[in-house]
């Protein structure tokens, strides 16, 4: 909002998709509650264990280029490694048991978790694919102004 600072535009973009997928649940007879909460917050944190596990593997290959700055081996390789590789089974675990953690049964014990690292590959392809220095990021950016003009011209008139 031009006075406020605030992300109103997105506020009401949010809205509407929750509405919208709150909706087809009711109608879908199927409790938001006990159903999409449950698959969103395993999502979630499937999510954040894949994010920590990458973490802890990115700790290793950062201070095994040499950029340690006299920090023990303990807690740049060690136990990174250790963390690393726990994170990572909890996420294989959960992500091939997902139908009896999240209550899912059929095509969404498989879609629902894909979409955490389909979603992490292509964040992946993108962050190397873009290099700030490069053009490319600019070309994203000034699309999604150019999207966001639009939508707050829509929805001005």
């Amino acid at each position: 909002h031009a006075q406020f600072q605030s992300p109103h535009v997105a506020s009401i973009i949010q809205t509407i998709i929750a509405v919208v997928v709150i909706g087809f649940f009711a109608v879908m007879g199927l409790d938001p509650v006990l159903q999409l909460f449950t698959w969103l917050t395993n999502i979630g944190t499937l999510g954040i264990l894949g994010m920590m596990a990458a973490t802890s593997f990115s700790v290793i290959k950062y201070f095994g280029g040499g950029k340690s700055q006299g920090e023990s081996a303990l807690s740049t390789q060690i136990m990174p490694l250790i963390s690393g590789v726990i994170l990572a089974a909890l996420f294989v675990y959960i992500f091939a048991n997902f139908s009896g953690i999240a209550g899912t049964t059929g095509f969404l014990s498989i879609a629902l978790p894909a979409l955490v690292p389909i979603f992490g590959i292509i964040g992946y392809i993108l962050a190397n694919h873009f290099d700030p220095s490069r053009e490319g990021i600019q070309t994203i950016q000034s699309y999604i102004q150019m999207l966001i003009h639009h939508i707050r011209n829509q929805y001005q008139q």
